[in-house]
């Protein structure tokens, strides 16, 4: 009986063994991972890999004014030049894993830019970027078009002083309408697309609705 128990013991021990070195090969080889992984993240990304992974690009234009994508850590921001000025957009960062649709892409160019933004079928973002040339910086305001029953049209919203504007995607053209008076001073929450209107809704709570056919062509 002592002999059995002896040998009961032996091969709990070798067993306890095993199992112990297989845990440290485990745990070793997690290690290594983790240090690999450790090593691809504190890699800083690359402007070239950037471009190539997402829909990301730079827009210099003639005057010297520029739309371009900077380093922010381990993502990339946007930066802005107007008129000599020189300045970024606030919480706007992007890396290879975000979605393209909501890289903002330039729309045209006056004396102001436009960007624009998708996050589904439903939902258009376009980007109004002001100078300010007392401050020194550059303003932006963001709109948003919520598509209702409309999902055929590449249409785009925004309001800039006293006007409201409609910015066709497809043909490239923009168009407008006055705002009546009471409304210059408000703010807007968002734009709501119609097959044949579109509704402003105001964070006031006000509302307006224009028919597609009021708006009219503008020479910008």
């Amino acid at each position: 009986m002592k002999k059995l128990k002896g040998r009961e013991v032996n091969l709990c021990s070798i067993l306890i063994l095993c199992v112990l070195f297989f845990n440290c090969q485990k745990n070793g080889q997690l290690q290594q991972r983790k240090g690999r992984n450790s090593t691809i993240q504190n890699e800083h990304l690359s402007k070239e890999v950037f471009f190539k992974c997402t829909t990301a690009k730079d827009t210099i234009f003639k005057n010297g004014d520029y739309i371009r994508f900077i380093p922010v850590n381990k993502s990339y921001g946007i930066e802005i030049k107007m008129n000599g000025i020189v300045d970024t957009l606030d919480n706007y960062l992007f890396d290879c894993d975000s979605y393209n649709g909501m890289i903002p892409k330039l729309l045209f160019k006056t004396d102001y830019i436009a960007l624009g933004q998708g996050s589904s079928t439903n939902y258009r973002y376009l980007i109004i970027c002001n100078l300010n040339n007392e401050l020194g910086k550059i303003d932006v305001s963001k709109f948003e078009t919520e598509i209702v029953e409309n999902p055929e049209k590449e249409i785009l919203f925004f309001k800039r002083n006293h006007d409201v504007f409609l910015f066709n995607k497809k043909s490239r053209k923009l168009f407008f309408a006055k705002l009546p008076s009471k409304f210059y001073n408000l703010k807007v929450q968002k734009f709501e697309l119609y097959k044949s209107k579109a509704i402003i809704i105001f964070e006031q709570g006000d509302s307006l609705t224009y028919k597609l056919n009021e708006f009219g062509n503008t020479s910008n």
